[in-house]
């Protein structure tokens, strides 16, 4: 999880400095990852818990 909000984070960051066209579609795919990791783990507690 950490090692996806860093990935987030310095996304964000250089969307914010650089201000590329295609920053959406970076935001988007580090949401994705956020979401997926999310998702993944709650799955894998879920199952670990059966």
């Amino acid at each position: 999880m950490s090692i996806a909000a860093i990935v987030i984070i310095a996304s964000l960051i250089i969307d914010a400095t650089t201000e590329i066209e295609t920053s959406p579609y970076i935001l988007a795919g580090a949401v994705m990852i956020f979401i997926g990791t999310w998702v993944w783990r709650a799955f894998s507690s879920k199952s670990n818990d059966n």
